[in-house]
């Protein structure tokens, strides 16, 4: 066998080797150590989103109880007063607090004034919120007294909804028993 074919064979042998070798400390040294790398950051990540919701959930709570607990609120869901619209439901004032949906409920769960925001280049539409009528019976209205909030998640067809709601009561806390008014405010974003 010549030399050159001998240099040869050895080198390819060789390479092999290495390619082996490369391939089991990769697979059997670093992987483990790469999983665990991946397995942290998307740890981190997840703890990273929860945060953000939950900050983005405490904010949309103190809207709903600001709203809710309020003498105007209370009078506006009885008799629909237009200059309570004017000044505390412009666009401006549901565009700065980052909201596209914000439902009023009166008695029987009848939506009593509505906002439903767009989504960029398109009207929005949730088949999955009742606009005109809720069941009394909704998770979301049925409140064991009237300190109650409930809130979290909705998933709907745009993505999810994070949405608060409270019984809507005067400034002093008071409702008027089973002609609570109820308030429903959703932030999408």
């Amino acid at each position: 066998m010549r030399l050159q074919t001998k240099v040869l064979l050895i080198l390819a042998t060789l390479f092999i080797l290495y390619l082996v070798i490369s391939f089991a400390a990769t697979r059997w040294v670093f992987g483990p150590v790469l999983v665990r790398g991946e397995q942290e950051i998307a740890r981190i990540n997840v703890k990273r989103s929860l945060a953000a919701l939950r900050s983005e959930m405490q904010h949309l709570q103190r809207l709903t109880r600001n709203w809710s607990h309020s003498d105007e609120t209370y009078t506006f869901v009885q008799n629909r007063n237009r200059r309570y619209i004017i000044g505390n439901l412009s666009e401006s004032t549901l565009d700065e607090n980052r909201l596209n949906l914000v439902l009023f409920l009166g008695k029987g769960g009848k939506v009593v004034w509505s906002y439903l925001g767009d989504s960029g280049e398109r009207p929005l539409r949730l088949p999955e919120i009742p606009m005109e009528q809720w069941p009394t019976n909704h998770p979301l209205l049925s409140f064991a007294d009237l300190e109650q909030m409930h809130s979290g998640v909705i998933l709907t067809s745009h993505g999810p909804l994070i949405v608060s709601s409270s019984p809507i009561l005067t400034g002093k806390g008071h409702g008027r028993g089973s002609d609570r008014h109820r308030r429903q405010q959703y932030g999408f974003r």
